[in-house]
């Protein structure tokens, strides 16, 4: 394969991933954070193993959302809730409408920001 058809293949899957996956920035409580995909119609206890996995932990204790006006959080549930009845769930709560919210403005991707607890002495 040439440098050119891997830039196209990827460009296209690129334009095309939100269309069937949500992208987080799954961030330490510290603010480090790193990118995971996760398919829309996938759980939110999977979403805890995907976040675990890009941060090579076997697990992690708990995801939040957090306002970023007021820094208050909110615990995501561990459940098998499907993400996307999720999300859409927050978007219709006018108490989680905040704590959900794009990080990047168009044409960015929509990407959601969360944190977790790593076990390393967050208080929240």
């Amino acid at each position: 394969m040439s440098t050119e058809e891997f830039d196209l293949k990827f460009k296209y899957m690129i334009d095309r991933i939100s269309y069937s996956k949500y992208i987080f920035d799954a961030c330490k409580m510290c603010g480090y954070g790193e990118f995971v995909v996760v398919d829309k119609d996938d759980t939110l206890s999977n979403l805890y193993k995907a976040v675990a996995r890009q941060h090579e932990m076997l697990e992690i204790k708990d995801l939040y959302l957090r306002n970023e006006e007021t820094k208050e959080m909110k615990r995501i549930p561990n459940t098998d809730m499907i993400l996307r009845y999720y999300i859409s769930k927050c978007y219709q709560s006018l108490e989680y409408r905040h704590f959900l919210q794009a990080v990047y403005e168009p044409p960015n991707k929509v990407v959601y920001r969360v944190f977790f607890d790593d076990g390393h002495g967050y208080q929240h």
